[in-house]
């Protein structure tokens, strides 16, 4: 049996799947304690043991009191409010055990340059309408809705930072993870556009005639059913200590460091 814990896990999704097949516990950690609140009482209402933590993703090993997990996973929506994919990629190479699995399920990043609403007056069309790349820090988006689509009192500011694929698996292989797997979908969990037709499953695609483009990541688990994911693994030769990458999958060793 497992150990798995769901960074950035929010208010549901944690509590309604395991994020790794037969985990024996599952924690969750997210910033916010309402969405905290509501996990607690959905777990109890779905009678599933999980444990949940209080605390920044950057201050995961202190809030975790240095324990190490068998899967570590990051659903979707969560890597645009992290400024530092580096510091981020560091805390998840500490929070695996050696062989330990990430599993990383996130919005392609030419869905956010696409953007994943339209704007009051904004056409259809598959238009470029915001940066795929990182590098212009944070975004500030001024709005009297949550991301959810919920009322707020009064107008809310919040930030957001793209990240590119390439800064995404950067960041990752050099802490010495292995990706084993990384696959690109066509779907999306809402129709972001009009045009979007159902899939038998409950995604949504856009239809036959229309271009092929990349929504999600998207990896086959195996055992499990496949879900848009990435999928890697930490070196268990490689010393939690130690900043250099392995050869493999196509990667070279770090050489400036």
């Amino acid at each position: 049996m497992k150990d798995a814990t769901y960074s950035t896990c929010n208010a549901t999704s944690a509590p309604r799947r395991s994020p790794s097949p037969g985990a024996a516990r599952v924690t969750g950690l997210d910033l916010s304690l309402k969405s905290l609140e509501e996990a607690r009482q959905i777990a109890a209402d779905a009678e599933q043991d999980v444990d949940y933590v209080h605390a920044n993703v950057y201050d995961a090993v202190d809030a975790l009191q240095g324990r190490q997990f068998d899967v570590v996973y990051t659903g979707k929506g969560a890597l645009c409010y992290l400024p530092d994919l580096q510091q981020w990629a560091k805390v998840v190479h500490e929070l695996l055990k050696p062989g330990g699995a990430l599993y990383l399920v996130e919005f392609h990043p030419l869905l956010t340059a696409l953007r994943e609403v339209s704007l009051p007056g904004e056409s259809d069309d598959l238009t470029l309408r915001a940066d795929y790349l990182e590098g212009r820090g944070a975004i500030a988006h001024d709005s009297t809705v949550s991301y959810t689509g919920d009322e707020v009192p009064g107008r809310q500011r919040s930030y957001e930072w793209h990240h590119g694929l390439g800064e995404i698996v950067t960041s990752l292989v050099g802490e010495g993870l292995h990706v084993t797997t990384l696959r690109e979908s066509e779907v999306l969990p809402w129709p972001r556009w009009p045009a979007m037709q159902q899939t038998p499953e409950g995604w949504w695609r856009l239809p036959d005639d229309a271009p092929r483009i990349p929504y999600c990541s998207r990896s086959r688990q195996p055992g499990r059913r496949d879900s848009p994911t990435i999928s890697g693994s930490r070196d268990a030769s490689r010393p939690r200590s130690s900043r250099c990458a392995p050869v493999r999958a196509g990667c070279v060793p770090r050489t400036d460091r």
